[in-house]
């Protein structure tokens, strides 16, 4: 456990300072949609918990945040910055990753617990939450879901860029002691991609 606690916090430093080149090459990578929409739905029912409206699946989104995970994967890389020729109306994107020591004391993880870790990294990041607790595009916004995600006053027309469409793509890259899976998250108002 305590191997996994000091993997994942490198892990995210690297995610949330470095957004880079990573220094190791992956022998092996594999893609997991199964694992991909448990987390989706683990996102969803935390916003049901408060009170939000689900994020609607959408593969379209699903196919592009996969294509920019393989990107990623290709190029030895993570981060925002890595990635190129987003569509247009990308509302949001949310990265995380998971890392665990390859060894029998994690030979089985399971799809919940791997959820619940991504979920509770993004919670305690602010910008990330704030776009787990965006209003969607159908709900009426009101004061009560505004002071969820804004942290100042400012005009609502500008800042709130309200989704309802998404999907979450995930590849396990495995380094040989350890394997990280690595989770995509797309957001839109639109179902269907827009051309660059």
């Amino acid at each position: 456990m305590k191997n996994l606690i000091l993997v994942s916090f490198l892990f995210l430093s690297t995610v949330l300072f470095g957004q880079a080149k990573l220094t190791e090459k992956s022998k092996s990578y594999t893609v997991n949609k199964e694992l991909a929409k448990a987390f989706f739905e683990r996102i969803n029912e935390y916003r049901s918990g408060l009170k939000l409206g689900n994020f609607v699946w959408s593969e379209s989104w699903y196919n592009n945040s996969l294509t920019c995970n393989l990107a990623l994967e290709k190029n030895n890389a993570w981060g925002h910055s890595s990635l190129e020729n987003l569509p247009p109306n990308v509302d949001s994107e949310l990265i995380v990753g998971f890392t665990y020591m390859n060894n029998d004391n994690n030979k089985n993880l399971n799809y919940k617990y791997i959820a619940d870790s991504c979920l509770n990294q993004l919670l305690h990041s602010p910008p990330h939450k704030s776009v787990l607790l965006k209003p969607l595009m159908t709900e009426k916004i009101k004061e009560k879901n505004i002071k969820m995600f804004l942290t100042e006053t400012v005009s609502v027309d500008i800042l709130v860029n309200l989704s309802k469409y998404g999907s979450v793509s995930c590849i396990a890259s495995n380094y040989g002691e350890y394997t990280t899976i690595k989770f995509i998250i797309q957001l839109s108002q639109d179902n269907t991609l827009a051309k660059n």
